[in-house]
């Protein structure tokens, strides 16, 4: 089976969303060049396409292409129209729902962005993105929360985050995003109120041997 090759454009559907929820937060965004190192990973969806005709091909990709376009220029709804187009020729597409789970954030519709990158993980289950989008979620719904004073749900929320990232951690991956989610680790301790446990976590960054792995260093996070 010949790999099909895809517009540079269609990164975005294959990267973690790595929102602003650092920012909401309170706090910088360590390694953001992160979402620029997409993992390479085997769709076992892609097989689809081949078996369409070639203009069937052709119409899925730059469906995709054009959301991915859309969603950067923050059109939207534009591009969950152009996803639906591709959606009906291809429903069960790995791409197309991570990247509508991606809109859907961005639209800060969380219930429906979760659906979508479910969706998306059962259709790949050996794929980082979704799965770090689903605790992303998590830590941006319990911002919102801290902002609107659920001092409790907020709480209960970023210890499912955290209990989501060290999850992510432990399974390993590229530097960059290593940091971040160990960041994202810190901040939701934090908002827990467990200072101490924070600081070891901090502390045991600039020792690898003890836990996570430091801050990037800059040749690390290119």
């Amino acid at each position: 089976m010949k790999p099909i090759h895809f517009p540079l454009a269609l990164s975005l559907a294959l990267t973690p969303v790595l929102a602003t929820a650092q920012e909401e937060a309170g706090a910088p965004a360590p390694a953001a060049s992160a979402a620029s190192q997409p993992r390479q990973e085997n769709d076992p969806t892609l097989g689809q396409l081949e078996s369409l005709p070639k203009e069937q091909q052709e119409k899925v990709k730059k469906a995709i292409s054009e959301a991915s376009t859309f969603v950067g220029g923050i059109r939207l709804q534009e591009a969950l129209q152009r996803l639906s187009e591709a959606e009906a020729i291809t429903p069960d597409l790995f791409m197309v729902h991570n990247l509508k789970g991606a809109v859907f954030t961005k639209m800060r519709m969380f219930d429906r962005a979760r659906e979508a990158f479910k969706k998306a993980q059962s259709l790949h289950p050996k794929s980082f993105h979704p799965k770090f989008n689903l605790a992303e979620i998590e830590f941006v719904e319990a911002a919102d929360k801290a902002r609107a004073g659920d001092d409790a749900g907020a709480a209960a929320q970023f210890a499912s985050a955290q209990k989501m990232f060290e999850a992510l951690i432990a399974a390993g991956g590229d530097v960059a995003t290593q940091r971040l989610m160990e960041f994202k680790v810190v901040i939701s301790q934090l908002k827990q109120g467990k200072v101490e446990e924070a600081e070891k976590a901090v502390k045991a960054s600039y020792f690898p041997s003890k836990g996570f792995g430091g801050p990037p260093k800059p040749s690390e996070a290119r």
